[in-house]
């Protein structure tokens, strides 16, 4: 397999060179009878951004045969080409954004979410939901209904699926329509992701698996449960983490960012040398004991400005509002104590094992 796919991407570059060497043949020959000796920059990078073949390539080939290039010329025409595309991306992302925008407006109008847009369930412990769809986006753009098959972003009133954010990944999961009087559901739809296009719109991204989704149909919104405790045991794992990154390497050691997943987690900390092999089992000990200790993992919301009066950790210049959720375990709660808004386990001895795989520097 490995030996195929050289020779196919060898085959495409020998295509590539023989295309681009026979039209810089043909163009130097125009020149060359019209008495000029510089390629120009626009033809450069036409030859380069239309028939893939490389400006050092073109660089080489003209100096042997007597012709320079307009470098400048060649970046100039790169970096418009680079403005162009920018804008087109910007242009497209402006547009996306307002099916969005409108699409929420209109569901505020019609009272089928709240002012505050979709209800998000996810702190108050329920993993499904009986529901309806309110809204339906194929490719961008708003649909009535998705057949079987078709990638669809699908609106619910209300949502237990977590977005994405903090270093946590989203939810995964169902969405089905079954009916008490029916054997089999109407639809199904498998969801893959979960995203907040909009303040106050989650849609949820994925497949239709079966049947045909509607626009007003009821629907029950169902996460993956198992998936979503190993999320919670990893992401309470690095709230562990950090308190032992602090114990053993100083109050210095803070986080600098994550990946919360089913399979693994991330941390990122800063600190001032190399973490050696014995302060990473010490760590490692330390992170189980406290796992074994049990301690509860207590939730509640406050004030900002309490939460930071009473030591609670603002994380890597997150912006917070004026309420915040503080997540805090250990004696008198104080081995831990951040503002977060994640999903976690209930205790740390629900986490399990504890194992610092691999470390490693950014730079």
């Amino acid at each position: 397999f490995i030996l195929q796919t050289i020779t196919d991407e060898e085959e495409r570059f020998h295509r590539t060179l023989t295309l681009g060497l026979g039209l810089l043949d043909e163009l130097m020959t125009e020149l060359r009878a019209a008495g000029k000796t510089e390629i120009s920059g626009k033809d450069a990078f036409r030859l380069w951004d239309t028939f893939g073949f490389p400006v050092d390539l073109t660089r080489d080939v003209a100096g042997d045969n007597g012709f320079t290039v307009d470098e400048v010329g060649f970046r100039s025409a790169l970096n418009e080409a680079k403005e162009r595309s920018r804008e087109t991306a910007q242009e497209k992302t402006a547009a996306d954004v307002t099916v969005y925008a409108d699409l929420l407006t209109d569901l505020k109008r019609q009272r089928l979410v709240g002012e505050d847009g979709v209800k998000h369930l996810i702190y108050e412990n329920v993993a499904e939901v009986d529901t309806m769809v309110v809204g339906l986006l194929v490719n961008g753009q708003r649909v009535e209904e998705a057949h079987v098959g078709t990638s669809v972003e699908i609106v619910l009133p209300e949502t237990p699926f977590y977005v994405e954010s903090g270093g946590q990944v989203s939810d995964t999961g169902e969405l089905y329509y079954f009916p008490d009087e029916l054997d089999v559901p109407v639809w199904t739809a498998a969801i893959t992701d979960t995203r907040r296009r909009v303040p106050g719109l989650i849609v949820h991204v994925g497949t239709v698996t079966h049947g045909t989704v509607r626009v007003g149909d009821p629907a029950e919104a169902a996460i993956d449960t198992e998936r979503r405790w190993d999320i919670m045991r990893n992401h309470t794992g690095t709230h562990v983490l950090h308190a032992v990154l602090r114990q053993k390497l100083g109050a210095h050691a803070h986080q600098a960012g994550s990946l919360v997943a089913p399979e693994r987690l991330r941390f990122d900390f800063t600190h001032t040398q190399p973490v050696n092999k014995a302060e990473l089992a010490e760590m490692e000990q330390l992170a189980n004991d406290m796992i074994l200790t049990n301690y509860t993992v207590n939730t509640r919301w406050t004030t900002y400005k309490r939460a930071v009066q009473e030591g609670a950790m603002a994380l890597f210049g997150e912006k917070y509002g004026d309420e915040v959720r503080v997540v805090s375990f250990g004696e008198d709660e104080g081995d831990s104590r951040e503002l977060h808004g994640g999903t976690h386990v209930d205790s740390t001895a629900e986490i399990g094992s504890f194992g610092i795989v691999r470390d490693g520097s950014a730079s």
